[in-house]
């Protein structure tokens, strides 16, 4: 999960416990003089940074690993994940350090957020979730349930990290600066980016989702093959067979180009694949076995400009805050004592 986002917060997100100890162990580092804890890390593997003198533990590094590697896992098959074991660490490890410092900017400047605004911004990102399509997020167990598939967290954790998200959002929020933005920057973005301004492609398509797990999921598989071939809509047997979250709607599915490739790996593939009118041979992904029928790939159409110019303005906004959080983490990190222990980079600020 990206440290600040000004769209989804998508939904880094396990026990109590190590929670805790966390939270000891930052009370604790500001009592012992850096150059202990320097003289710890190494041969104890307990410490694996310190920013300003406070630990980034190996525990926090793996478990956030952990939950990138889950989440990259919905796309990317986990061999190749594992052989980019290395890299993924390294992006986990800048990206704890720094929300590191940006939260202790958050202290510096007494941001909190009140308890309710989590409730409301769940159920802001189940409204977004519902327009952009997806029907399976209907309330906030379905949220958290899907959370904990795509981050490995519990409804606990998942609160503490959007709590966490927003102390971020709103810390940003004082440090934005609008800029004016010209009818002729507008009208370039428009002319440069012809691909964002057009209706989008969507694929419709129905699914029967089955689990790799279920004991008799050759016999289902050989009775839907047989079903279709005596006439039995392939509808009806998604309805019957299918554990999908749209069964009871046939199956059917209706994705842009940026929802499919949010779907599990290799269904995104396979929808694009697969003749319009075919269903395909049944197919594996990380949990399931799936069978597909595609039924129509409709094409985008271009938008008018006068149709889009609010659209255009919006980006150029969020392109321009991204760059000012892009200055202001950079100017934090400038200023920062930061020591990465086995090997990798550090600044001494």
């Amino acid at each position: 999960m990206p440290l600040i986002t000004t769209r989804r917060s998508s939904p880094p997100r396990r026990a109590l416990l190590p929670a805790l100890a966390t939270l000891l162990g930052l009370a604790i580092a500001a009592l012992i003089p850096a150059t202990s804890l320097e003289a710890q890390s190494p041969r104890g593997g307990g410490f694996a940074a310190l920013v300003n003198g406070r630990p980034i533990t190996e525990l926090e590094v793996h478990k956030a690993v952990e939950r990138e590697i889950i989440r990259l896992g919905q796309t990317y098959p986990r061999d190749q994940l594992e052989r980019a074991r290395g890299q993924i660490r390294e992006k986990v490890m800048q990206d704890l350090i720094t929300e590191r410092l940006i939260l202790a900017r958050c202290d510096a400047e007494n941001i909190t957020v009140r308890p309710e605004r989590v409730d409301e911004e769940i159920q802001r990102q189940i409204l977004v979730a519902r327009e952009q399509g997806d029907s399976s997020i209907r309330d906030a167990a379905d949220f958290f349930e899907q959370w904990e598939t795509e981050y490995g967290q519990n409804e606990e954790l998942a609160r503490r990290e959007i709590l966490k998200q927003l102390r971020i959002r709103d810390l940003i929020s004082t440090i934005y600066v609008e800029e004016y933005i010209s009818p002729a920057e507008l009208r370039a973005y428009y002319r440069n980016h012809e691909d964002e301004f057009s209706t989008p492609a969507v694929y419709a398509f129905r699914q029967i989702l089955l689990p790799q797990s279920d004991p008799e999921v050759e016999e289902k598989l050989k009775a839907i093959a047989a079903a279709l071939d005596a006439g039995t809509s392939f509808g009806t047997l998604a309805e019957e067979y299918s554990v999908g979250p749209r069964a009871d709607l046939e199956g059917l599915w209706e994705q842009t180009e940026q929802q499919l490739d949010g779907l599990l790996a290799p269904v995104p593939q396979m929808v694009r694949e697969t003749p319009i009118g075919t269903v395909s041979e049944p197919f594996a992904s990380a949990k399931f076995i799936h069978v597909i029928l595609v039924e129509e790939k409709r094409v985008g159409t271009r938008k008018a400009f006068d149709e889009c110019q609010v659209e255009i303005r919006a980006r150029l906004r969020e392109l321009r805050q991204m760059q000012q959080q892009e200055r202001f983490q950079r100017e934090l990190r400038r200023d920062a004592d930061i020591r990465v222990f086995g090997g990798g980079r550090s600044n001494a600020g």
